[in-house]
């Protein structure tokens, strides 16, 4: 019997169909469980809130003097940035296609940070929200990113008794893994 849906083949397709169903609702539980936890008992501002009205709030209370120097300087990164992450944009002018996602530098410091690991992230939304940061909130990042990323990871790696808490992590680092 030729149909789609073969009532032998009812049994196996029901299986998987039952564990996405039943993944779905556990998925979901979880979510309402964590943003009723997160939201309403800690009370944690959403990441990028700051960002967002501390924007509002500089383009609302600044100077109007203040805005045309930012906002021309603002449009005109909104243009590089269009003229990187588009490839199309970017072929059109003659420029060369940038390397998508993010450029890695750890072939670059492994030998004076075996272990470490080097990226910069070329994603336009990462660029765009980079660009609403206070500067002191990106060296920050910059500087806990630094340490934790780079140093720590290579400590881990050499330091003897880092090396014995952590064995597997240490036996499965090669020279020359990228990142």
């Amino acid at each position: 019997m030729r149909t789609l849906f073969h009532p032998d083949m009812a049994l196996p397709l029901l299986i998987p169909l039952t564990f996405s169903v039943l993944w779905l609702v556990a998925e979901l539980s979880m979510v309402m469980l964590s943003s009723f936890l997160f939201v309403e008992i800690e009370a944690l501002p959403y990441p990028l809130a700051q960002i967002d009205a501390t924007f509002i709030t500089m383009v609302s209370e600044r100077p109007a003097e203040w805005l045309r120097g930012f906002l021309p300087a603002m449009a005109l990164m909104l243009f590089l940035a269009a003229l990187l992450y588009l490839p199309s944009v970017g072929i059109i002018v003659g420029l060369p296609v940038p390397p998508i996602g993010f450029y890695d530098f750890t072939p670059q410091i492994t030998d004076v940070f075996p272990g470490g690991v080097l990226a910069i992230n070329f994603y336009p939304w990462t660029v765009a929200t980079g660009f609403m940061m206070p500067l002191d909130v990106a060296s920050a990042a910059l500087v806990t990113s630094i340490i934790v990323w780079i140093i720590f990871n290579s400590f881990f790696i050499t330091h003897p008794s880092f090396r014995a808490l952590f064995p597997d992590w240490a036996k499965e680092y090669q020279k020359g893994t990228s990142y």
